[in-house]
């Protein structure tokens, strides 16, 4: 993406239901609040966003890469994950 000002729209929406792991348990919050950081850290005028979602009942913040918006879609990551122990 070029660098610019407006950050892409959030894949998880405020108010949304996130599913994630938390404490090796599954868990599941609401949305509160979102914050977009967009950067160019390696200076090659291509931006690299990261988006921080705020959970209810939590302090910190979480990255996308940690939520789904599904119990389906954290199931089958769950899945897929323990299929690739050996």
């Amino acid at each position: 993406m070029p660098i610019t000002n407006k950050p892409s729209v959030t894949a998880l929406q405020v108010g949304a239901t996130a599913y994630f792991v938390y404490n090796n348990v599954p868990q599941s919050a609401k949305i509160l609040k979102t914050v977009s950081e967009v950067t160019d850290s390696d200076n090659n005028g291509t931006a690299e966003e990261v988006v921080f979602y705020y959970l209810e009942g939590y302090l910190e913040p979480f990255t996308s890469s940690r939520l789904y918006s599904s119990k389906g879609s954290l199931k089958t990551s769950l899945e897929s994950s323990a299929d690739s122990l050996s």
